[in-house]
């Protein structure tokens, strides 16, 4: 039997979208629970039963716990396996406080393929509750996604993006065009959003993109925080020149590919040398 005060679950399977209705109390109490558990077992994970090296953590610890209260935040990582997130996040220190409260600022939400992470009733639950906003493939940047995650932005909240849109299941031979969803969140945003730029290798070694999908132990991961990327005066530019909004899209998104490609040539550097040691 379903616990009472959460409400029906089924709501989940029937409503897409169920991020547009107001959460209760006890639905925020439980989810903050589950959210910050979820933190604390992939610290565990990372730290103690795998070694992942972290350059430039503190860009990150500063982006999510001391940015200005208003200030919206976007992370933007590849994608290599169905466990980036959470382990990604187990590199920041814990700050309980916030978490359970569900501080908009510390608090990340995510895109999630619909026909995957929502498939099953107690799927949809759980996701639900790590603030994971369901997304249909194949929409378009224009779908109801996407336009959460800018609310969410837009309310100086943290939001988190695959821009390749799907997991790199070759990703040390194989570069992925960014989707412009990412490029719609940034450039229209009410305030333009900090941009932090990540990128990974060895997640998939922690949990294969083949069966048994089994997470594993003794592993390394490479993890590297790219600088936070400036994008007022390029938008400022586009504004004055009255830019069609996909020429807009286009070239943030390009920005971001290239920084991926740099990141992804010192991360795969690094972890060349940390697997040799």
């Amino acid at each position: 039997p379903w616990i009472p005060m959460l409400g029906d679950p089924t709501r989940f399977i029937h409503s897409p979208w169920p991020y547009t209705e107001k959460a209760s109390r006890s639905w925020q109490i439980v989810g903050n629970l589950v959210y910050t558990s979820c933190h604390l077992v992939a610290k565990v994970w990372t730290s103690r039963l795998n070694e992942m090296k972290v350059v430039n953590k503190d860009t990150l610890v500063r982006a999510v716990f001391h940015r200005g209260t208003n200030t919206p935040l976007l992370t933007v990582s590849n994608h290599t396996s169905a466990l980036d997130d959470p382990l990604m996040w187990s590199t920041l220190p814990p700050n309980l406080s916030a978490t359970m409260k569900g501080d908009k600022r510390c608090s990340r939400w995510i895109m999630g393929a619909k026909e995957l992470v929502f498939s099953r009733l107690w799927h949809s639950v759980f996701f639900s509750f790590t603030r994971v906003v369901p997304t249909v493939r194949g929409y378009g940047v224009y779908q109801k996604a996407v336009d959460i995650n800018l609310e969410k932005l837009n309310a100086g909240g943290w939001v988190h993006v695959f821009a390749e849109g799907k997991v790199n299941l070759n990703p040390i031979d194989e570069t992925l065009r960014l989707k412009w969803g990412v490029g719609r969140l940034i450039s229209e945003c009410v305030l333009v959003p900090m941009v932090v730029p990540m990128f990974h290798v060895g997640m998939e070694e922690i949990l294969p993109n083949t069966p048994p999908y089994i997470p594993r132990v003794f592993k390394k991961v490479t993890f590297i925080v790219g600088n936070p990327l400036d994008f007022t005066e390029m938008l400022a530019r586009h504004a004055r020149n009255k830019t069609d909004d996909m020429t807009r899209r286009k070239e943030v998104t390009d920005v971001i590919q290239e920084t991926f490609s740099d990141l992804k040539r010192k991360a795969l550097q690094m972890h060349s040398q940390m697997v040799a040691n």
